[in-house]
């Protein structure tokens, strides 16, 4: 578990199922992350028992988000993933989904600097993330984040409307 302020990210807990439930199933994220479809409890379950909580175990790291009070109870504001991990090239993609009420809060980038504080501690070179053009407020978050725009790709993500042009996202450790 790591900390900064206010933010703590920790371990996924079999006690966070309903949270990974209601995220993993909700639809209006999905055209922001490759992921269609839904999850059963069971299916998430079976994800809890079996990981590790090791990104060089797992190939990922997901972890929960929170934000601690002065009394040190906990909220939960989302989940963070580390996927695509490269053991070799030290670099893993950043995922973020924050609870529909913590959105717009400024939530995201302090999350994203207590991820660049672990990946530290994980012996990461590099973050990175795949933002659609048209997700001007994960633009705004990354970049506050310090996290650079590096490279266009056009026509890469597939949304209701057709396919829209994404930017990768790079934070050097």
């Amino acid at each position: 578990m790591t900390s900064s302020a206010d933010i703590r990210l920790r371990a996924v807990e079999p006690e966070d199922l309903e949270l990974l439930y209601a995220i993993e199933n909700d639809a209006a994220t999905w055209n922001y992350s490759s992921a269609r479809g839904l999850y059963s409890r069971y299916t998430l379950r079976q994800y809890l028992a079996s990981s590790q909580s090791d990104i060089y175990a797992d190939g990922q790291l997901r972890m929960v988000a929170e934000m601690v009070d002065g009394d040190g109870e906990a909220t939960a504001l989302g989940l963070v993933d580390l996927t695509g991990f490269d053991a070799l090239a030290l670099r893993a993609e950043v995922g973020i989904v924050l609870l529909p009420q913590m959105r717009c809060k400024g939530y995201g980038a302090a999350i994203l600097r207590e991820l660049s504080v672990l990946a530290r501690h994980l012996c990461l070179h590099q973050l990175w993330a795949t933002i659609a053009v048209t997700n001007s407020v994960a633009e705004h978050t990354f970049s506050q984040a310090q996290f650079q725009p590096v490279a266009l790709l056009h026509h890469w993500l597939a949304d209701e409307s057709g396919f829209v042009d994404a930017r990768i996202w790079q934070l050097m450790l």
